[in-house]
């Protein structure tokens, strides 16, 4: 890959991310602590520590990108338990994670455990078998450049499974948002905003 083609997919890479981090920031304001699920190369937790400097960002991943960050902890973790107390962080983020997960519902339940008021989860979420089809086809490609290897169930879920899930664990879904579809540029699924939250929230909730 030559040097342009690098610095063309770098520039890329760190707008996609400037979304993210303007996405969720409205909902962060506040807080003390905050878990980065599924952090990556960090790079949306650099985003949020410059923005929030007070903020305590602790990012955990399954695979390790060698990425180290100065006033943010990172921590690897087995993909089963994560290595914390009960309702430790205020906010816990999740930026397209949890369909790299063997089974959501079981790591829902994990965040939601180490996770005091919010969360904040982004899925892409299909609507019918083509978009799921076509989904695991743009998964694949779209992580393939990667250096590292990064598991790919395909285990994504129908919007309806996410305020289920949200039930079940006693979050109230305070608002739900369309943040775009997946990819851009081809409209297949659909990828939501889902503000979950323990107590009555300020945030309009969304029509079911």
């Amino acid at each position: 890959m030559g040097r342009k083609t690098v610095e063309k997919t770098m520039s890329i890479l760190s707008g996609y991310v400037g979304k993210q981090k303007k996405l969720l920031a409205p909902y962060i304001g506040g807080a003390k602590s905050l878990l980065d699920f599924g952090c990556g190369d960090l790079s949306l937790s650099q985003l949020l520590h410059k923005e929030f400097p007070a903020l305590a960002i602790t990012s955990v991943d399954v695979v390790d990108s060698g990425v180290r960050e100065r006033g943010i902890t990172y921590m690897l973790y087995d993909g089963k338990t994560l290595p914390f107390g009960d309702r430790v962080f205020d906010v816990a983020i999740s930026y397209h994670v949890f369909h790299h997960t063997g089974d959501p519902r079981a790591v829902f339940a994990e965040v939601s455990r180490v996770t005091k008021k919010t969360m904040l989860i982004v899925e892409p979420c299909y609507r019918n078998r083509i978009d799921l089809f076509l989904m695991k086809i743009v998964d694949r490609l779209g992580n393939g450049w990667r250096g590292v290897t990064i598991p790919m169930p395909f285990t994504f879920q129908r919007e309806a499974t996410w305020r289920r899930y949200g039930r079940e664990f006693r979050w109230t879904v305070a608002e739900t948002k369309t943040v775009g579809v997946l990819p851009a540029w081809l409209p297949i699924g659909e990828t939501k905003l889902f503000v979950l939250t323990r107590a009555p929230s300020r945030y309009t909730k969304s029509a079911p």
